[in-house]
């Protein structure tokens, strides 16, 4: 709660509203400030702990562009990782060609715990990565082409 709490403080300043939405298993989603859209968890809950990190796709951002499929997708990390605290949220503009799977990143942002910005960037020119069917991305990119949810 103490993370919503700092989202919706961060989006009174930018002038965003924030979206907390359900979810089709009606699960609370917090999508933040600077991504709105309709957020969609991809994984089941123990498959996330095993992951570390929530990933969420926005298919409201879902359209025609890019390598075939434009779409926004942010990833809130469960644990420590590196430098990046837990509660930490990543959102990226991301592209997939869904009948070769590959898939690139265009920008991210990331947003710590208290929804301070930690740090962004732009891909100048995106490097496509061939990705595997049975990965966690290649689930990820599964739902974006096929709209199925892993399990």
């Amino acid at each position: 709660m103490r993370h919503l709490h700092a989202l919706l403080v961060l989006s009174a300043l930018v002038g965003a509203a924030p979206l907390a939405a359900k979810d089709k298993a009606g699960v609370s989603v917090e999508a933040g400030p600077i991504q709105q859209g309709v957020w969609h968890r991809v994984f089941a809950l123990d498959i996330e702990r095993t992951l570390g990190r929530s990933v969420l796709v926005d298919t409201a951002s879902m359209r025609a562009g890019g390598l075939g499929r434009s779409f926004k997708q942010a990833e809130t990390l469960l644990s420590d990782q590196g430098s990046w605290s837990r509660g930490t949220t990543i959102y990226s503009r991301r592209s997939v060609n869904c009948a070769t799977l590959q898939s690139t990143t265009y920008s991210w942002t990331a947003l710590a715990p208290s929804g301070a910005q930690v740090s962004s960037g732009t891909v100048p020119a995106p490097k496509v990565s061939a990705m595997q069917w049975d990965s966690a991305q290649g689930k990820v990119l599964g739902f974006v082409c096929k709209g199925i949810k892993p399990r």
